[in-house]
């Protein structure tokens, strides 16, 4: 590619011709506020200076290389004057150096959701480069023992052997292979690359092994096509595999059979959760009067207070205790928890006080150790309390 660049001095205009060299583009005097561009390069006029000092003429013309015009350049020059007397044609007086600006690409973020063994999910990775996306080549995630690889230059995704002394597969993105290792299997098919200006995004479809499991920092490292590197193994996110497959726990039912003002009786919640009933973390029995509550991991029944902001008591299920607000009493020695296979069931022995009649809807609400919800205050059963 080249670039011829005129000034004439009658019009007071400059010009830069075309790719082609044949036809001149702009005419734009030194100074004013334009520019002109062919493909190789953007002449900026409102930077570009002409001075006359007795016999020399001294034209700065502001230049902007384009991509891909870089390299050392021979200036060649040529004028004629008014009088039709001309230098010599293309006249080598200097050169011109043109590189391209080393950037240091970066790390800009790796973001994975909490996943678990055996379920496929996305590892993602976005990079930068101030040259553009298309100047970024290795891109490498590593997490404990284990590292995944984009190459741009070969479009190619790999997995890191389980020594992490080579690396398996060489697959485009989006074509119908996987690669495995102990720890987690990468599937090209699922996995995607794109670029928008400066970034590039990567995403990894993986699905881990059993015994890669746990919380896994996410380390990032990148190279460009100079040989420009980010700093490595950047933290730059994290990853949870849990071994299980994550329910969410289910509020199953709740009964209480038809009752009396001053007399004790059972109002029973089902709860229930795919992990194991051992994994429900809090279960609650409400009504329009009160709130019960069960904490598994303390073995605990409560009552909340009639406001129903804070919980009252915190007794074991059959100990020698009961908890009181105004509109009733739960005797907590004849209260029973039970567990069978994913199914937790808890007895709730309740009195009722006066003022309370009337048909009430029981609400149920759970929530278990990974803090996956059931819905909130699901209708569930109704409870009716004669005066």
């Amino acid at each position: 590619s080249t670039a011829k660049l005129v000034y004439i001095q009658s019009k007071n205009k400059l010009y830069l011709y075309d790719d082609a060299g044949t036809t001149m583009l702009g005419g734009f005097a030194p100074g004013s506020a334009n520019t002109v561009s062919n493909s190789s390069v953007t002449l900026d006029a409102s930077g570009s200076t002409v001075t006359l000092d007795g016999n020399l003429l001294t034209v700065k013309f502001r230049i902007t290389p384009k991509a891909g015009y870089t390299g050392s350049k021979s200036l060649y020059m040529y004028a004629y004057d008014l009088q039709g007397n001309k230098s010599p044609m293309n006249e080598n007086k200097g050169t011109w150096t043109i590189t391209v600006p080393q950037y240091t690409p970066v790390n800009v973020s790796a973001t994975a959701a909490a996943g678990t063994v055996d379920a496929a999910q996305d590892i993602t990775g976005v990079w930068s480069d101030g040259n553009g996306a298309s100047n970024l080549e290795t891109m490498t995630f590593k997490m404990g023992t284990v590292k995944l690889q984009y190459v741009q230059s070969q479009n190619k995704l790999y997995l890191s052997n389980d020594a992490v002394t080579a690396w398996l597969g060489g697959f485009m993105p989006g074509s119908a292979n996987t690669i495995s290792n102990a720890s987690m299997t990468l599937d090209a098919s699922g996995s995607t690359v794109t670029q928008n200006g400066n970034q590039l995004t990567v995403k990894f479809r993986i699905t881990p092994k059993a015994g890669f499991t746990g919380a896994k920092t996410l380390y990032m490292t990148v190279a460009d096509l100079q040989g420009n590197k980010s700093p490595v193994n950047e933290v730059k996110g994290s990853w949870t595999i849990s071994a299980t497959t994550q329910y969410a726990p289910v509020n199953v039912s709740a009964t209480a059979a038809a009752g009396k003002i001053g007399i004790a009786q059972d109002v029973i919640g089902v709860w229930s959760d795919g992990n194991g009933a051992a994994n429900i973390e809090y279960a609650t029995l409400k009504t329009s009067f009160a709130k019960l509550v069960y904490i598994q991991s303390q073995n605990k029944l409560y009552l909340y207070d009639d406001a129903g902001t804070t919980m009252l008591g915190g007794f074991a299920p059959g100990s020698i205790n009961t908890i009181d607000n105004s509109s009733v009493t739960l005797d907590v020695s004849g209260s029973t928890v039970s567990l069978d296979g994913n199914q937790l069931t808890v007895k709730f022995r309740v009195t009722p006080k006066a003022g309370v009649v009337g048909k009430k809807a029981l609400y149920m609400y759970s929530y278990d150790l990974q803090g996956n919800k059931s819905p909130m205050n699901e209708v569930k059963g109704t409870w009716t309390i004669a005066p």
